[in-house]
C-alpha cells in the first residue's frame, strides 16, 4: 500500500532571558529566572482564573490548560527554558493565542523576552514522521545538510552552539557522505535502520573537531552542538531530530510558520522518488586550514 506522510509532531524549546538578571555561566547552575517565571504563571493561570479555567500544575514547573496543551519551565544556564506538549502544526495553530498569552505574556510581565543571543529556539521534530519510509528520512537529513543557508543566517548563525554543516572540515563531510552512500547500498532499512543511520552520522559529528571551537573557548568534540542534532533519535515514542540553529521566537507566530515551513518541505519531500544528492560549497576559512 502506499505509504503517506502521517501527523508530524514538532516540539519546541521557547527561551526567555531578563537582561537585569544575573548571567550566570554555570552549566549546573542557574539565575533564578524560571522561578520569577513560574511564579507570574501561578498567578496569571492559577490565582487569577476562574474555577474550571484554573491550571493544572505538576512538579511545580508544569502548567496545564483545561484545553490540554502544556507547558514546563526549567533553568537551562542564564536562560529559562519551556518546552511544550509535542503537537501538529493544526494544533498548534488553534493554540497559539492560549500559549501566547499563558507563557509569553507572562514572561514579558517579569521582563523576560525571547533570548536572542543566549539560547535557541530548537524545534524537535518526531521520529514516527518518517516510520515506514526510509527514503523520507534520508532525504530529509541530506535536505538540511545541503541547506546550510537555514543555519547561517535564516533562521539563526550560531558557531558556538549549533555549528553549520557547511563550516566542517571536509573529512567529516566527507564520512557522512560515505554513510548516506551506504544508505543507498540498502545497510539502513525500517525502524531500527533509520536509527542507526542517524546515530552513524551523529558519531561522526561528535569526533570531528573544527577550528570554531577554539575561537568560543569550547573543547571538542562538539557532541550535540551542531545545527541538526540526531543524539535524541532512538527506538522510544519521544526519539526525535533537534534543529538547534534556530534564534528564539519572538512569538508564537513565528513559531508556527516556521514549523509550517519544515511541514509543508516534508510534504514535498515526499513527492520525490529518488535520492537526492548532498550538497555543500567551501567557504571562506577564518580559523587556518578549514578544508
Amino acid at each position: 500500500t502506499a505509504w503517506s506522510l502521517g501527523p508530524v509532531l514538532f516540539g519546541p524549546e521557547f527561551t526567555f532571558y531578563n537582561p537585569g538578571m544575573p548571567f550566570v555561566s554555570d552549566e549546573y547552575g542557574g539565575n533564578g529566572s524560571d522561578q520569577v517565571i513560574i511564579g507570574r504563571m501561578l498567578k496569571h493561570l492559577v490565582s487569577d482564573q476562574p474555577t474550571g479555567a484554573k491550571f493544572q500544575i505538576t512538579d511545580s514547573n508544569t502548567f496545564t490548560s483545561p484545553n490540554g496543551w502544556w507547558v514546563k519551565v526549567t533553568t537551562n544556564p542564564c536562560v529559562a527554558e519551556v518546552t511544550a506538549i509535542p503537537g501538529t502544526v493544526e494544533y498548534f495553530r488553534q493554540y497559539k493565542d492560549d500559549i501566547q498569552d499563558g507563557l509569553f505574556v507572562s514572561a514579558a510581565n517579569e521582563g523576560f523576552y525571547p533570548a536572542l543571543w543566549l539560547g535557541g529556539g530548537h524545534i524537535n521534530i518526531g521520529m514516527d514522521a518518517f516510520r515506514g519510509n526510509d527514503l523520507l528520512l534520508r532525504n530529509f537529513v541530506v535536505d538540511l545538510l545541503s541547506h546550510n543557508e537555514l543555519f547561517l543566517g535564516i533562521f539563526n548563525c550560531d558557531s558556538s552552539n549549533a555549528i553549520s554543516f557547511s563550516l566542517l572540515p571536509d573529512e567529516p563531510k566527507l564520512r557522512v557522505l560515505h554513510v548516506i552512500e551506504r544508505f543507498d547500498r540498502g545497510e539502513f532499512t525500517g525502524a531500527i535502520g533509520q536509527v542507526h543511520f542517524l546515530e552513524a552520522i551523529q558519531k561522526i559529528l561528535n569526533a570531528s573537531t573544527d577550528k570554531f571551537l577554539g575561537a568560543w573557548n569550547l573543547t571538542g568534540p562538539r557532541n550535540k552542538r551542531h545545527a541538526v542534532n540526531f543524539t535524541h533519535v532512538d527506538m522510544t515514542p519521544g526519539s526525535r531530530i533537534e534543529i538547534r540553529a534556530v534564534r528564539p521566537q519572538a512569538n508564537m507566530n513565528v513559531w508556527v510558520n516556521q514549523i509550517d515551513l519544515f511541514y509543508h518541505r516534508l510534504l514535498y519531500l515526499e513527492t520525490i522518488n529518488r535520492p537526492l544528492p548532498l550538497l555543500w560549497k567551501k567557504v571562506p576559512d577564518f580559523f587556518g586550514s578549514n578544508g
